[in-house]
């Protein structure tokens, strides 16, 4: 069964994307995410777009994907041949990077003894030193530590990706194919999570980032750029959802383009003459495209940034403010989109970021953004609204739903409640009977909770 990923929408990245999935076997949705996210961690640090809502202000063109995907799905095939770019642009650089480096640490070594002479000097009455400590120290300044090679991250905690942010360079694309790893690493245990999920929001949505931390040193940066492409299995999503309390309160979970297509496995049958393609055409495109965003990118270091401005054209703009307004109006208390509210009012934003990546893929070198980029971005967006309905909405899945009554007993005295007054007091997905039962068989089969009798349901204590 394929998904119904608007392929078309992709327009100069579509062959791309249906050659990938057709030689992989894989739904084209997880490619599209994968390309995207690509796409995002390479140009988030070169452009800003000029927000449709506001002349007076720019976003950068970072997204946040999730895909989630069973064992035997192939996530790490998409991901090693979609992230091939940035891998290969990585290790020339790092070649290049450990010789600028030793060079950048010599002339550090030469001023600084230099500076220590003349200090003596001036410390035994040389009046003349005083003015060659100070042009020492100047010369010393201008001497440019190289930037780091890596933009893509594998495998980190929230605590390390801060600290890589603040210490070595503004911009990263964050890629794991092993979701668990990150989502349930030391940062993101209970009573660690909240901060975490915080810190990477606000890192996400405003690209900086203030800490206070006893004994271990402040943090604080500004004008970052964070993209993320995580891949996951749906018992991950399942735990981490329904261990983490109040998870999708959270303004991370409602950034992310969230994506769980059919899986394939059962339906991937194979012709006797059928081939493997040798060489995807599209992949010599793309890969420019990466190495020329990241060589031009590579300039910033820790600096403030000057980015490239791009803006929409009139219909263009007009476009995404009737998309704006689509989904304003329904959106709210009582309407389709009121339990998905938060992922909602966060999808405008989404699509101009989309349409931005799909214009830049083709046209590097102008500024203005056709109507017809935000015309695909926005299918390509109303195919993850779809999925976060699914997920998240009224007929969510019974881990969803399971989540949602586990979040409501975390506040209920005891952590323990009656089963018919959540028909009363519960969330409103779960007033009605038959979802209240949806959600408790499913979190009791799991362990999450527990019956000490007929009238009532706990929740599970944890260490």
């Amino acid at each position: 069964m394929t998904d119904n990923f608007p392929t078309h929408s992709l327009m100069g990245l579509e062959p791309l994307v249906t050659e990938h999935a057709e030689n992989i076997r894989v739904q084209p949705s997880i490619v599209a995410q994968n390309v995207l996210a690509v796409l995002s961690g390479a140009f988030q640090r070169n452009f800003r777009v000029i927000n449709f809502y506001s002349s007076d202000s720019t976003s950068d063109l970072n997204l946040a994907f999730v895909a989630i995907a069973k064992s035997g799905d192939r996530k790490s095939e998409v991901y090693k041949d979609i992230c091939k770019p940035i891998k290969e642009w990585q290790g020339d650089r790092e070649r290049s990077y450990r010789d600028e480096l030793k060079i950048y640490e010599t002339l550090q070594t030469a001023d600084q003894n230099a500076q220590k002479a003349d200090m003596r000097k001036y410390a035994n009455g040389n009046i003349e030193s005083k003015a060659k400590i100070e042009a020492d120290i100047r010369a010393s300044s201008q001497i440019e530590k190289p930037v780091s090679p890596i933009v893509m991250i594998e495998d980190t905690t929230a605590e390390a990706l801060v600290s890589f942010l603040a210490n070595y360079r503004r911009s990263a694309l964050l890629v794991t194919d092993e979701g668990g790893k990150f989502f349930e690493g030391h940062s993101m245990k209970r009573e660690n999570k909240t901060n975490s999920f915080a810190t990477l929001n606000n890192i996400i949505s405003n690209g900086s980032c203030s800490q206070l931390r006893k004994g271990s040193g402040n943090i604080f940066f500004e004008n970052a750029s964070l993209s993320l492409m995580i891949y996951m299995q749906p018992d991950i999503m399942e735990g981490n959802l329904l261990r983490s309390g109040a998870n999708l309160g959270q303004g991370l979970y409602q950034r992310i383009l969230w994506n769980k297509p059919p899986s394939m496995i059962g339906g991937r049958f194979m012709d006797y003459d059928q081939e493997e393609i040798a060489e995807i055409a599209a992949e010599t495109h793309f890969k420019q495209v990466v190495h020329d965003a990241l060589n031009q990118g590579c300039k910033w270091d820790l600096k403030p940034l000057d980015a490239t401005t791009l803006e929409f054209s009139k219909d263009g703009r007009n476009k995404l403010i009737d998309f704006h307004n689509e989904l304003e109006l329904h959106n709210g208390d009582g309407k389709k989109y009121d339990v998905i509210s938060g992922f909602i009012s966060k999808f405008p934003n989404h699509t101009q970021r989309i349409a931005a990546l799909l214009f830049l893929y083709e046209n590097q070198n102008e500024r203005v953004i056709g109507p017809e980029y935000v015309e695909n971005a926005i299918e390509i967006s109303r195919y993850f609204i779809d999925q976060a309905f699914e997920l998240f909405g009224p007929e969510a899945s019974d881990e969803v739903l399971a989540h949602k009554l586990c979040e409501y007993l975390e506040y209920c005295p005891d952590q323990s409640t009656e089963r018919t007054k959540i028909l009363q007091f519960g969330p409103p997905e779960l007033r009605n009977k038959k979802n209240r039962d949806r959600a408790t068989n499913y979190a009791m089969d799991k362990g999450y909770i527990y019956s000490p009798d007929d009238k009532h349901i706990c929740l599970t204590k944890r260490d």
